[in-house]
């Protein structure tokens, strides 16, 4: 653990991960920001929020107010700024430093991947579960190449997990489930899940391992987090076939 409660590991992709989190009115324990704020695509946060946020997804425990210092040169701002992002004074506060590179959602160099799929098979059963890999067959059953994109995805790069499901309350819809990491890239395997659904029969398949999943306790639709989510631009769609 890092001095200050802060720990060590949280990347730019655990920040944007973050930013969708708070826009989506995710619980935390942290007030306004009082005199400085980061700000991406010209939108203001809370820093200690973000990085509370950010840790959850890093390390999986969501951080407090007293896990963290104050000031210009506290080790959140620290963090932030090393990664590229730009903390500003709120307006009508002096700076203390000079203006920092503006970091937009374009500058961020990590992938994001977004994964829709079902419970209905239990994701390919043990050992191939939500967030622990993603997996697909090498060709559809007309033996198109439609799931190159899997041949793309690099360890490091992040992966939003939405799952279409009928919920307890009765709605049936697609809602953003969970976070995840890319551990390693593609591998093409000839074993078969043990519940692959209506995939069954089509090996080959390809498979990327994941770490560092974090599910969401309320998973929210679809349709709310568009609007909010940082990877709106410049985010791939691996699909259920």
């Amino acid at each position: 653990m890092a001095s200050g409660s802060i720990p060590n590991g949280i990347r730019a992709e655990h920040v944007l991960a973050a930013i969708l989190d708070f826009n989506l009115g995710i619980a935390h324990d942290f007030a306004d920001s009082t005199k400085y704020d980061l700000v991406i695509d010209e939108k203001r946060y809370p820093p200690k929020a973000i990085i509370g946020l950010a840790a959850k997804h890093a390390v999986g425990r969501l951080l407090l107010p007293r896990d963290f210092t104050g000031g210009e040169e506290s080790r959140c701002f620290q963090i932030l700024r090393d990664l590229g992002f730009m903390i500003r004074p709120k307006p009508g506060i002096t700076a203390d430093r000079p203006n920092e590179h503006k970091l937009s959602v374009e500058d961020i160099t990590i992938s994001t991947y977004i994964e829709i799929t079902s419970l209905e098979h239990a994701h390919g059963g043990e050992g191939w579960s939500l967030g622990e890999c993603l997996w697909i067959p090498t060709r559809d059953r007309r033996g198109f190449d439609r799931y190159a994109i899997m041949r793309d995805l690099r360890e490091g790069d992040g992966v939003y997990h939405f799952v279409s499901n009928k919920w307890p309350e009765g709605s049936a819809e697609t809602r953003y489930y969970g976070y995840s990491v890319i551990a390693s890239e593609v591998r093409e395997v000839s074993e078969e899940p043990p519940i692959p659904g209506s995939w069954g029969g089509m090996a080959p398949y390809y498979r990327v391992d994941l770490r560092d999943f974090s599910k969401l306790s309320n998973p929210v639709s679809l349709i709310d987090c568009a609007p909010c989510a940082p990877w709106r631009r410049g985010c791939h769609d691996i699909t259920e076939g």
